[in-house]
């Protein structure tokens, strides 16, 4: 085969040796201090401080399916740059005194949502079928993850029924989390528990009520002569100091033997008040990857992880409380919360393993090749 019959092979390795490097880059959550979501085609670049005899330079390099782009250059403390086009950009951020020595450094992780002026994604709080409000995010939205990308409103009420908190499927059994990247339209429901006679039960012609904090469920297990036995569980998606859980009559609490309360002496209608301490909740985003483990206690998290079949390779980021905490807590495959001091959300991520880009590309060239020796028999017959 002479050059020019190689020239396409060789091309495509070349491509392929960018590619890797690109991919290594971009997926590589160690270096990134910021990870903000751009839901247009501009994000607006702001030095938070005073910048009196400082010079901020923003480097910006736009990467699509991992293959980066020419590095552009920008000054000043606060410039637009155009992200359109890329799935991924990277900026360096490096700010120097007026002696020239570096007083500040950091690299922020851009993900460009591509939405056009006039362009909008809608987020929908239902009460069933009934709208109560809604937020609109546009193209000149940007949200540092970590922060809330909406806004709940305000928690509405309704006669006979308590409050819950807001769901993302109907049936409300998972809970919204504003603080997950939104990427497209969706309808958050609002979820209610029963106050009314449902939660009341009658012994010996008394009417005996139950008044649970949200996420308590309380269990009739037994009623006899003016008394009435009952547990108190934690409903799914929900999260309690389990020693701070307590039932009590006024000032006379209960106090439970093997899990069970019991109220004897019942000479007229009751209301039992059942309370205990809320716990800040763990959330998981997972793409490709499983969780394999996880010890979870009232102030603490274990979680181990590992690839999906087919896959390599393990990023993790955790965010609690609205902070990036990833640097202090994730070893490896491991995240490790000594304390919780608020919510978490763990985002995990694995990749394809390069050697079956290798060799999907590999085929791709072979298959090429043939061709061209086909061809090339085929001119000289």
């Amino acid at each position: 085969m002479d050059s020019k019959k190689m020239v396409l092979p060789v091309f495509l390795l070349a491509t392929l040796s960018v590619a890797l490097v690109g991919i290594d880059e971009v997926d590589s959550l160690d270096s990134v201090e910021e990870t903000w979501y751009c839901y247009g085609n501009i994000m607006i670049l702001k030095y938070p401080y005073d910048e009196t005899d400082l010079t901020i330079d923003w480097d910006v390099t736009g990467y699509n399916g991992g293959v980066s782009a020419d590095v552009q250059h920008y000054n000043g403390a606060t410039v637009p740059i155009d992200v359109s086009g890329y799935d991924h950009v990277i900026v360096k951020q490096t700010v120097t005194n007026g002696t020239g020595t570096e007083s500040d450094s950091k690299t922020i992780d851009v993900i460009p949502l591509g939405l056009r002026s006039g362009e909008s994604i809608t987020v929908r709080f239902m009460d069933g079928t009934r709208e109560l409000s809604r937020c609109i995010l546009d193209s000149s939205r940007s949200v540092l993850l970590g922060s809330s990308f909406v806004d709940l409103p305000e928690d509405p009420s309704k006669t006979n029924y308590r409050f819950m908190g807001w769901y993302s499927d109907q049936s409300c059994t998972q809970r919204f989390n504003p603080l997950i990247p939104i990427l497209g339209d969706i309808t958050v429901y609002a979820g209610w528990e029963s106050a009314g006679s449902s939660s009341s039960v009658e012994v010996s012609g008394f009417i005996v009520t139950f008044n649970a904090a949200e996420g308590l469920l309380c269990d009739v297990t037994a009623k006899g002569d003016r008394a009435v036995s009952f547990t108190v569980s934690v409903k799914d998606g929900y999260r309690f100091d389990t020693d701070s859980i307590t039932a009590s009559v006024g000032i006379t609490r209960i106090t439970p033997v093997g899990g069970v309360y019991t109220l004897t002496g019942i000479n007229g209608d009751t209301t039992i008040e059942v309370t205990g301490d809320r716990l800040f909740n763990v959330t998981y985003d997972l793409d490709n990857i499983v969780l394999t483990s996880e010890d979870l206690g009232d102030d603490h998290l274990k979680a181990s992880f590992s690839p999906s079949f087919g896959w390599s390779g393990v990023s993790i980021k955790v965010i609690m409380g609205g902070a990036d905490v990833t640097s202090s807590s994730v070893n490896g495959s491991v995240v490790s919360i000594a304390e919780i001091t608020g919510d978490v959300i763990i985002l995990a991520q694995s990749d394809l393993p390069w050697i079956y880009i290798v060799i999907a590309v590999l085929v791709v060239i072979a298959i090429i090749a043939a061709i061209l020796v086909v061809r090339t028999r085929s001119g000289r017959q």
